[in-house]
């Protein structure tokens, strides 16, 4: 097919040459596509998966919920429109999330060292 195509170049004439070049150009996709084609589905809309680990964890509560959601609303408003005022709320709300976050898996962990202690103490065989 190349040889044919390249036969029948005009070489007088650059809508010849260039013709002769979008025909291998569909020639070659009508192969490659079918071999190479990949199906996206893209999906606008941010949700909210309680699916994840995090969210099974003994510490995330309700209030870490409510964070996340506001950290997710933040970030849809920003990628819908990058103004400075929707940078700032995105910034404050992920700071807070994270803040909210590092607090209660730290709280979390010196309750469970404190548990524990308390059973180093009392409870040798438990401990």
């Amino acid at each position: 097919m190349l040889n044919t195509l390249t036969n029948s170049i005009d070489t007088n004439s650059v809508q010849s040459v260039n013709a002769i070049g979008n025909s291998f150009n569909d020639s070659l996709r009508e192969v490659a596509d079918l071999l190479f084609e990949k199906h996206i589905v893209c999906s606008n809309t941010v949700s909210f998966s309680p699916s994840s680990c995090v969210n099974h964890a003994e510490w995330f509560d309700r209030e870490c919920e409510q964070s996340k959601l506001r950290y997710l609303e933040a970030l849809r408003v920003l990628n819908r429109s990058h103004t400075v005022l929707n940078s700032q709320s995105f910034c404050e709300c992920n700071t807070q999330y994270k803040a909210l976050i590092r607090k209660k898996k730290r709280r979390y962990v010196l309750m469970k060292l404190e548990q524990l202690e308390q059973l180093r103490h009392s409870k040798h065989r438990d401990f």
